[in-house]
């Protein structure tokens, strides 16, 4: 992948700025097959999108310094208000691509806060592109997130998560499992053309600061999901419960958070085992 772009704004206005940018991007993505692993007949050898575009970026000036959100013991900035993104491109073979198109993106967010022990964050996410045989690798993706100040510094969390997929990639899928989110299955346990998942989640953040080095916290939580479309065996609504480690290094810069959850699937396939362990690095708690 290679990138080349430039960009004019008029600089902070009515608390906000606004961002035309323009560039080219050459994408190029190759495919072998393997002994171990035989690819659907319908994966190209090579596919290259190379291709102008032009986006608009819309940012507010209004940000908020927060603590024990999805960090532990470190200064986390939100972005509240509206945030808004769009790109379009023009993908043809006088460019060098293996196929004309119109490659697309847009983003959309904004977070509030309806008290001051409560934040909500919403955010929306669309991209693909369009080509003379229709829509291809089109996803669109919505979440919802709520943290409540509920106890103390503790913190009761919700996220609601919902995603939508047409004529993806022969290499990609939307997947459900214990390294999205469900984390009671095991990993890539599902796949569709539709995704729904729903944690509520009890954060716990404590003092705990064994040598110096990491910050301690914990979490008690329950998640359900499901996939659906797409042709592959569906299970229906799958749920499970758990508790959580977390830790967070004061040495790295990176804030990233060691998760290790224990849980239990309530459904499902019972050939899966009753207890899934998961041990995951991830940049929030």
């Amino acid at each position: 992948r290679f990138e080349m772009m430039g960009g004019l704004s008029s600089g902070l206005l009515n608390g906000r700025a606004d961002r035309w940018t323009s560039g080219f991007t050459y994408l190029r993505d190759r495919f072998s097959r393997t002994d171990r692993y035989v690819l659907t007949d319908s994966l190209p050898e090579e596919r290259v999108l190379s291709y102008p575009w032009i986006a608009w970026d819309r940012v507010p000036d209004n940000f908020l310094e927060a603590r024990d959100l999805d960090q532990l013991k470190r200064t986390e900035d939100l972005q509240l208000g509206t945030q808004l993104h769009a790109r379009l491109g023009f993908a043809a073979s006088a460019f060098g691509s293996t196929e004309n198109a119109a490659v697309f993106d847009a983003t959309a967010r904004t977070g509030w806060k309806p008290a001051a022990d409560q934040t909500v964050l919403l955010s929306s996410d669309l991209g693909g592109r369009w080509s003379t045989g229709g829509v291809e690798n089109l996803l669109l993706g919505a979440d919802a997130r709520y943290y409540w100040r509920n106890w103390g510094e503790h913190l009761l969390f919700f996220t609601l998560d919902g995603a939508l997929a047409r004529n993806l990639d022969p290499e990609k899928q939307l997947l459900l499992g214990g390294d999205t989110g469900l984390r009671g299955y095991p990993l890539r346990y599902q796949d569709g053309d539709g995704r729904l998942l729903f944690t509520v989640e009890q954060r716990f953040f404590t003092d705990y600061y064994p040598f110096h080095l990491v910050h301690v916290g914990g979490a008690v939580f329950f998640d359900a999901g499901r996939t659906w479309g797409g042709g592959a065996s569906q299970l229906g609504l799958l749920r499970d419960v758990g508790v959580g480690l977390r830790l967070s290094s004061s040495r790295s810069g990176l804030g990233n958070v060691i998760h290790f959850d224990l849980a239990f699937p309530l459904d499902g396939d019972p050939s899966i085992k009753s207890t899934q362990w998961l041990v995951t690095t991830k940049a929030s708690f």
